[in-house]
C-alpha cells in the first residue's frame, strides 16, 4: 500500500473531519480525550494540516475529496463489527456488501490512511501483503481443519520468530455485549505462522496453540472478511 504524507492523516485530524457527525470515537484510533487535553492549539494545527492536503479550502471550505474522505470515515464508524489484520483495520460499510473500508496504521498511534475497497481489491491485498495466506498446503491437511499439539510440539511453537511470515487476526463484533476482550462473543484474536512446513495458530486470549490446515485459516479470513468463497477458490 502506498502512501503519501497527503495521503494521510493524524488522530487529530481524523477527530475533526468526524465532528460534523458527533462523533467522538473512532474504532482503531486513540481517545479523543487524549488530545483535548493537549489544548486547542493542537487541533488548530490539525486544521491547517487539512487545508495543506486539499481536505479543507483557505476558505475554510469541504473541497470534493475532503467530502469523499468525510463521507468514508463517517461510514467507518458506522461499522457493526471490524477485522484487523497486523495494521490494518477492516470496517463494513452497511450500503455496500460488497466492499469494505480500510483504515491503515502508517505510524503506531501517529499517521493512519483510509480507503474504501471492493473486496476484490481487499483481497488481493491481504494476499499481497501476507506470504503465509498464499503457502501451499501440505497433502494432509485435506483430512483435518485442527489438531491439538503435544506437550512437545507447543514448547517448540513457543520458541518460534516467525519474522514477517505471520498474520494475527483480530474480530471484534460490536453487537455483542459486554464490549470487553474476556466476552468470546465480542472479540477474539489469533496468531497464525509457520513451524517447519506446519501451519500453526494460537487462540491469544486462551494461549492454546494448535495445528491447522490452510483451509481452515482461510475460511475462518473469508467468513470474518465477509468474502464470497468463489473469489478466493477455497
Amino acid at each position: 500500500m502506498m502512501t503519501h504524507a497527503r495521503d494521510t492523516f493524524s488522530p487529530a485530524e481524523l477527530y475533526l473531519l468526524v465532528a460534523p457527525f458527533d462523533l467522538n470515537h473512532i474504532f482503531g484510533v486513540p481517545d479523543k480525550m487524549i488530545y483535548k487535553l493537549k489544548g486547542s492549539e493542537h487541533f488548530e494545527a490539525a486544521y491547517e494540516e487539512l487545508k495543506q492536503k486539499n481536505i479543507l479550502t483557505q476558505e475554510d471550505t469541504l473541497t470534493d475529496g475532503g467530502g469523499i474522505v468525510m463521507e468514508t470515515l463517517r461510514s467507518y464508524c458506522q461499522s457493526s463489527k471490524y477485522v484487523r489484520l497486523n495494521q490494518l483495520m477492516f470496517a463494513f460499510p452497511k450500503d455496500a456488501d460488497n466492499e469494505v473500508i480500510v483504515l491503515a496504521e502508517i505510524k503506531a498511534d501517529q499517521e493512519y490512511r483510509i480507503e474504501r475497497l471492493n473486496k476484490i481489491y481487499a483481497l488481493a491485498l491481504i494476499r499481497k501483503l501476507f506470504p503465509i495466506i498464499e503457502r501451499e498446503p501440505l497433502e494432509d491437511e485435506t483430512s483435518f481443519m485442527q489438531r491439538e499439539l503435544t506437550n512437545a510440539e507447543r514448547r517448540k511453537a513457543l520458541e518460534i520468530d516467525p519474522g514477517k511470515n505471520f498474520i494475527s487476526m483480530e474480530f471484534f463484533h460490536l453487537e455483542k455485549e459486554p464490549h470487553e476482550t474476556t466476552n468470546h462473543e465480542f472479540y477474539q484474536q489469533y496468531l497464525a505462522f509457520a513451524m517447519d512446513e506446519w501451519l500453526i495458530q494460537t487462540d491469544v486470549m486462551t494461549e492454546d496453540y494448535y495445528r491447522i490446515s490452510q483451509y481452515a485459516l482461510m475460511k475462518q479470513l473469508f467468513d470474518e472478511m465477509e468474502f464470497p468463497y468463489k473469489e478466493g477458490k477455497i
